[in-house]
């Protein structure tokens, strides 16, 4: 019954691949709009680039780069690597970044203007 978990690894795997394949296509006929994604979206209409979105793009990108080196280096051993603990703390220190630039925009800007304070 050795060749169950083999088969098993093959779907997986293929199943996998069809997936990086679809998803790659469409974005690359434009079914996938990704017009924007970059950009922030304020009330007044300006849509300039968001240093914190591309900060979370380069971090997250640099992230799965570095593990999936770790993961084509341990390749023969049958398991996946540990996730560094550094790793997580500059992902974890990422998202923290983007998501309080976030609630900034939400609550401090907000309240700003409700009360006739200072625009950005």
């Amino acid at each position: 019954m050795d060749s169950l978990p083999h088969v098993i690894e093959l779907v997986v795997l293929g199943f996998l691949f069809c997936l990086a394949a679809l998803i790659s296509f469409r974005l690359l006929t434009g079914e996938i709009n990704t017009r924007g994604v970059l950009r922030t979206k304020s009330p007044s209409g300006d849509h300039e680039i968001s240093p914190a979105r591309v900060q979370l793009l380069l971090f997250t990108l640099a992230a799965a780069g570095t593990y999936l080196s770790e993961v084509l280096a341990s390749l023969g051993s049958g398991r996946l690597p540990e996730v560094p603990e550094s790793l997580l703390a500059v992902l974890g220190g990422s998202n923290v970044f983007y998501l309080g630039t976030k609630a900034y925009a939400f609550f401090v800007q907000k309240h700003l203007q409700a009360i006739g304070g200072p625009r950005r």
